[in-house]
């Protein structure tokens, strides 16, 4: 569960998230970002990555947790291979 205030000190909160395709590929994950945070998501081919910004940019859902996010807050994804759809949105 979030805790009351973090949202707003933070852009992007996530609380024990778990995502993955057929199993998970990680389980309660927690983080928050700031507006002057600057981050990098480096791991292995397979462990995670991409499905995790697009559980950020909803494109996908969570099998568990929640991200929440500022009304400001923009999300943008810029396609790696040509046949792969590139989508930036405003989010609620």
């Amino acid at each position: 569960m979030m805790m009351r205030g973090v949202l707003s000190r933070c852009t992007v909160v996530i609380s024990d998230l778990v995502m993955g395709h057929d199993e998970p590929l990680y389980e309660g994950l927690c983080f928050s970002i700031s507006g002057t945070d600057k981050i990098g998501i480096v791991g292995d081919n397979g462990c995670g990555k991409t499905t995790l910004l697009r559980g950020i940019a909803r494109q996908v859902e969570p099998s568990a947790g929640e991200v929440s996010m500022s009304s400001h807050f923009k999300t943008g994804l810029i396609a790696r291979k040509s046949h792969d759809y590139c989508s930036v949105s405003t989010l609620p």
